[in-house]
């Protein structure tokens, strides 16, 4: 799908300045992102990483987390949503717990809830050591049942 014409100029401000992401520019110019891709590489206008667009996606409230809206979402609290997950300020996230690594670090909630911020439920773990911990859960649950 080829878009009819998309000044270059507006493509760069709506995409620059703006802030608008590739689906965004895609569905108002009636074409794929694909296009709009590599619409911006051939104009030389530098990408933004996935984790810069989902950075920028967050600090949108219009855009926060719109798979699940309202009271349905996590992030929603007494009429609104939590701009950052508290429990990522509440607790100093240097090392991991169990093996020392300071890559790739994820705060683990021990009960399995999520909207459980209590600091005695929250562990720090690298990606390894979280992946590990929740594989095991899964087969000792998994052996119980049989």
């Amino acid at each position: 799908m080829q878009p009819a014409n998309i000044p270059d100029e507006e493509l760069k401000r709506l995409y620059t300045q703006e802030l608008k992401n590739q689906d965004e520019l895609a569905e108002l110019y009636g074409c794929s992102q694909a296009t709009i891709h590599n619409r911006l590489i051939k104009l030389g206008i530098q990408l933004r990483s996935k984790a810069t667009a989902q950075r920028m996606r967050n600090q949108d409230p219009q855009k926060r987390n719109q798979g699940r809206p309202g009271e349905s979402n996590p992030n929603y609290k007494h009429g609104g949503y939590i701009a950052d997950r508290i429990y990522h300020q509440l607790i100093e996230r240097r090392s991991c717990a169990e093996c020392g690594s300071r890559q790739q670090l994820i705060v683990h909630h021990g009960n399995g809830n999520h909207e459980d911020n209590a600091l005695g439920n929250l562990t720090v773990l690298c990606h390894s050591c979280h992946s590990r911990l929740h594989k095991t859960t899964y087969w000792q649950d998994k052996l119980r049942a049989a």
